[in-house]
């Protein structure tokens, strides 16, 4: 956060980045080339709607690469960063569903044959060609044969993202889904991104606190960001040290407590 009021106070971000939660400024400033830097998920620029194809456009020299940038302040030279889940996401099926069988056969059918290929990535010889074992995009696929897996990432819930084989498999796969010109930059993202990773930490019960503050507590998180960011730099750890108190006065200090004891007990 005192990184980010620097950043901030020599006029490197925008004065206006607290009002832009939907980053629509953020991709507006990068398509046009006006900043030199920004943190964002792996490929989100590379996709259709990421930006760099308008980027490309409007800057015609402009060149991009990926960065881990994130040094631990230890000296030890790592990159410490979360990981993704294994998972697609949590899928509960309720106890007075009139349709819970149907459900179980609906997610047992995608996860059968090649179902949950063709949902994310289409139809072999149409919307993609299989080589080596890997679905590579069919670049000049008619929009309308494109149009059926748009938004295929959405459909296919059993996973997160393609899913043929092996870690490797998979990511080559998720590279080969990109156009060719931005295969090489997605390979650079995956590689940092795996590098120096840490959790995702899985608790075999609910954390209580979690559900009783977490909305007030994202809420203030977002405050603390803002507030502290715009602070004039003699008065950041006052202002900081003020929001901070009231994050853990809200119900931080509970969900703290229980998250410690939760990891005692796993241990």
């Amino acid at each position: 956060m005192q990184f980010l009021n620097k950043l901030y106070n020599e006029g490197l971000i925008s004065p206006d980045f607290s009002l832009d939660e939907e980053k629509e400024q953020l991709y507006k400033d990068f398509q046009n080339g006006n900043i030199g830097y920004m943190s964002e998920d792996v490929g989100q620029i590379l996709y259709a709607d990421g930006g760099l194809d308008n980027l490309t456009k409007n800057v015609p020299d402009s060149k991009i690469a990926a960065l881990d940038a994130y040094t631990n302040p230890n000296a030890d030279g790592k990159h410490i960063k979360s990981r993704y889940g294994p998972n697609g996401m949590y899928i509960m099926i309720p106890k007075s569903s009139k349709r819970s069988v149907e459900a179980i056969k609906y997610l047992d059918w995608m996860t059968s044959d090649n179902n949950l290929l063709t949902m994310s990535t289409g139809v072999e010889g149409e919307n993609y060609d299989l080589v080596d074992g890997i679905p590579v995009i069919k670049e000049d696929a008619p929009q309308e044969t494109k149009d059926r897996v748009y938004n295929g990432g959405d459909m296919a819930i059993m996973a997160n993202g393609k899913v043929i084989g092996d870690q490797e498999m998979n990511e080559k796969a998720w590279i080969a889904g990109f156009p060719k010109n931005n295969q090489e930059l997605m390979r650079q993202s995956i590689d940092f991104a795996n590098t120096d990773t840490v959790g995702p930490i899985v608790f075999d019960r609910p954390i209580e606190a979690e559900s009783k503050y977490g909305t007030a507590l994202n809420d203030k998180l977002k405050i603390v960001i803002v507030q502290s960011a715009m602070a004039k730099p003699d008065q950041f750890e006052a202002v900081y040290e003020r929001e901070m108190k009231d994050y853990m006065n809200i119900g931080g200090t509970a969900l703290k407590e229980e998250l410690e004891q939760a990891l005692q007990e796993k241990k």
